[in-house]
C-alpha cells in the first residue's frame, strides 16, 4: 500500500497551459491511499484502497484485461513512434470525474503527467493518455495544444479497447482511425467543414487561445483529423513527424512552425490544408463502418485475447 500526494498546483497549472487537462476542479482536495493491484512489463496498476468490495472495485480479470490493453497500446505506439520512456508507467484508476477533480485538481477523464510517467484516469485503459506519454517530444512545454492533442487523438483507436468483432456504440469500427463521441475524427471535421465552422489551421498551429476557446467537440477531432490526414493520406512517416514536433516545440512564432512544416513536407501548410478539405468533402463514414478489415502496423488493431496476459496481484 502506498500514499500518493496531490500533484503540485504549479505543475497542474503548467499542464493546463499545455492543454493536458481542460479545467480546474471546483471541489475539495482529496488525498487517497493507493494499492498496487497489478503489473505488466511497462505498467503498474493502482486502485484506491477504499474501492475494495465496492461497485467501484475491479475484478482480477478486469485488471488483467486493462493491463493487456495498455501493453497492446504501448507495443503499437512504440513500433510506430519509438519509445521515449524509461521505466514503468504508474496507472491510477479512478471512478469518476469528480474524484479526478479532487485528486488531481482537474475535472477531466484523464491526465498524463510526463515528468512522473504517470496517468490518472476514469477509464480502465486510457489509450489517449498513453499516447500523450509516448508521443510528447523533449521540450514539449513549448509545443502547442493542437499538435499535442492531435497526435493523441490520432491514436485513439477504438479497436485497441474492443474485445469483440461485433460492432457496438463504443466500438463501431475496427479501422485504425481516431474515434470521438461515436464517430471517427474525420466525420466530425467533415461536419464542421460543411457547416463552415472548421477553423483555419493558421489560427491553431502556434499559441493556444483559439484551441481552448473551441468546445472539445470541435478542437479535439479537428486536430486528430488533420494529423490522421498527414500520416495516413499523405504518408508522412511517424518518426519524421516526430522530428517536426520537436522543431515546432522550439519555434516561438507562426512563421517558425510554418518553416518547420515546410521543411517536413516540402510544401506549405496552406496547400496541404486545401487537400485536407478536399479529402473531408469525399469522406464516407458509412464505408468505414461497413468494411472493418483495415489492419495496419502489423495487425495491432485486431483484438485476439481469450484470457488476460498479465496476472493481477
Amino acid at each position: 500500500m502506498r500514499a500518493i500526494s496531490l500533484v503540485s498546483k504549479a505543475l497542474l497549472l503548467l499542464l493546463m497551459g499545455l492543454g493536458l487537462a481542460p479545467a480546474l476542479a471546483q471541489s475539495e482536495e482529496l488525498t487517497l491511499e493507493w494499492v498496487q493491484r497489478g503489473a505488466s512489463p511497462h505498467f503498474v496498476y493502482f486502485l484506491p484502497q477504499h474501492y475494495r468490495d465496492t461497485p467501484q472495485d475491479m475484478t482480477s480479470k478486469q485488471i488483467g484485461t486493462a493491463l493487456e490493453c495498455l501493453e497492446k497500446t504501448h507495443a503499437l505506439l512504440t513500433q510506430i513512434w519509438g519509445d521515449n520512456l524509461a521505466g514503468k508507467t504508474e496507472y491510477f484508476k479512478l471512478a469518476s470525474r469528480q474524484e479526478m477533480g479532487q485528486v488531481t485538481g482537474f475535472l477531466a477523464q484523464g491526465l498524463a503527467i510526463p515528468s512522473r510517467s504517470a496517468i490518472y484516469s476514469i477509464h480502465a485503459c486510457h489509450v489517449h493518455e498513453v499516447a500523450h506519454l509516448l508521443t510528447l517530444p523533449d521540450g514539449f512545454a513549448a509545443l502547442n495544444t493542437f499538435w499535442i492533442e492531435g497526435i493523441a487523438m490520432y491514436f485513439t483507436w477504438p479497436s485497441l479497447t474492443c474485445d469483440s468483432e461485433i460492432p457496438t456504440p463504443d466500438c463501431p469500427y475496427r479501422d485504425a482511425i481516431g474515434f470521438y463521441e461515436g464517430h471517427s475524427v474525420h466525420f466530425w471535421a467533415q461536419k464542421f467543414y460543411r457547416d463552415r465552422s472548421l477553423p483555419a489551421l493558421s489560427l491553431l498551429i502556434n499559441g493556444d487561445p483559439l484551441f481552448h476557446q473551441l468546445d472539445g467537440q470541435h478542437s479535439y477531432p479537428v486536430a486528430g483529423s488533420f494529423i490522421a490526414f498527414l500520416l495516413d493520406q499523405l504518408r508522412v512517416e511517424p518518426r519524421q513527424f516526430r522530428q517536426f514536433l520537436e522543431q515546432a516545440s522550439r519555434a516561438n512564432s507562426n512563421a517558425g512552425v510554418l518553416d518547420a512544416f515546410r521543411l517536413l513536407l516540402g510544401r506549405n501548410l496552406g496547400s496541404v490544408e486545401v487537400e485536407w478539405h478536399e479529402f473531408l468533402e469525399t469522406w464516407d463514414e458509412g464505408r468505414l463502418r461497413a468494411v472493418p478489415t483495415h489492419t495496419p502496423y502489423g495487425g495491432f488493431c485486431r483484438t485476439e485475447r481469450t484470457t488476460p496476459l498479465y496476472r493481477p496481484l
